[in-house]
């Protein structure tokens, strides 16, 4: 298994205009690192911007509290900053406890309306020392 990563979440500002709504949203940042600027596209991070029950669900989904409403042991970790739903396109992950560890892996766009997966190359693993992990979920909370 690979170097310890270290998960912070941050704040930032989806724009709004044009047929847009502005978003803030908290954004996942690995190792000093925006995920959102990785992956790219016109998507929010799962937390911090929808209504606080799906916030929560969200936050206990990738906790992995409560099991992934997608197929495939998959997350959604970035969604359509509108309305969140599949059907627009998300960014998806394989999410795995092994032993005091929490994996992210086979980063993918990914929709409910096409059976293929779009992996996201350039994405390699990630893995978090659970009670950092928790510990940063939880503060959403």
């Amino acid at each position: 298994m690979q170097t310890t990563s270290i998960l912070e979440l941050k704040w930032k500002c989806r724009e709004g205009g044009s047929g847009r709504t502005q978003r803030d949203f908290l954004d996942f940042v690995v190792d000093d690192e925006s995920l959102s600027e990785k992956v790219g596209g016109d998507l929010v991070s799962c937390i911090g911007w929808f209504v606080p029950e799906q916030n929560a669900k969200a936050v206990n989904q990738i906790m992995l509290k409560t099991d992934s409403d997608l197929p495939d042991n998959r997350y959604a970790l970035y969604v359509c900053p509108e309305c969140s739903d599949l059907s627009c396109g998300a960014i998806t992950i394989v999410i795995e406890r092994i032993d005091d560890k929490i994996v992210w892996r086979n980063f993918a766009f990914q929709n409910d309306y096409d059976d293929q997966l779009n992996p996201i190359e350039d994405l390699g693993e990630f893995v978090f020392d659970i009670a950092q992990y928790r510990n940063t979920l939880r503060s959403v909370l």
